[in-house]
């Protein structure tokens, strides 16, 4: 593999209740960035995920998945930044979300309605605008991994998950 890149994959829950806050989680992965005649598996590894409560409550999905991509997109820029210090190897950051509305919202001229979620919105299409980031792409709910961090009934999600393990790498779906 000659070049590398950052696939971020986020996901967050919207609780209902109301004395509880949404969560948010993601992994952040090194993963091949080749063309290649099979665009349907790639190799990765795990560099890092995280899950927490969300900072603020979240009113709506398209909120919730806000709040949990701009916190792992921030990371993800942080460690290739990091790994262009220390090697001297700039990578490329694809971001996938499972929520439709965050990705039609990053590449919509239509402005969100809540100004919390606009600015980190804003925040995503200025870094995809400005060459930070290559682009958001959606992907199933049923293959987004970072289900595993946030959702109670993710059984499926984590045999998908075994299922792909192989010799310490993961074998991920684009």
């Amino acid at each position: 593999v000659e070049k590398l890149r950052l696939i971020v994959i986020s996901d967050a829950n919207l609780t209902r209740e109301n004395d509880d806050r949404s969560q948010g989680g993601y992994f952040i992965l090194l993963a091949e960035d080749e063309e290649k005649d099979n665009e349907e598996e790639i190799f990765v590894s795990i560099l890092s995920w995280k899950y927490w409560k969300l900072k603020r409550k979240a009113i709506s999905s398209l909120c919730a998945a806000s709040q949990a991509m701009h916190e792992a997109k921030d990371d993800a820029i942080w460690m290739r930044n990091l790994i262009e210090f220390m090697y001297g190897v700039r990578m490329e950051i694809d971001l996938r979300t499972d929520c439709e509305a965050l990705q039609q919202a990053a590449q919509s001229t239509h402005s969100v309605t809540n100004s919390r979620t606009r600015v980190q919105v804003g925040s995503i299409k200025e870094d995809i605008e400005m060459k930070e980031i290559r682009g958001m792409k959606h992907i199933a709910g049923i293959t987004n991994p970072a289900d595993l961090l946030t959702k109670d009934n993710s059984t499926k999600v984590l045999e998908i998950v075994q299922t792909m393990m192989s010799k310490n790498r993961l074998k991920y779906c684009r």
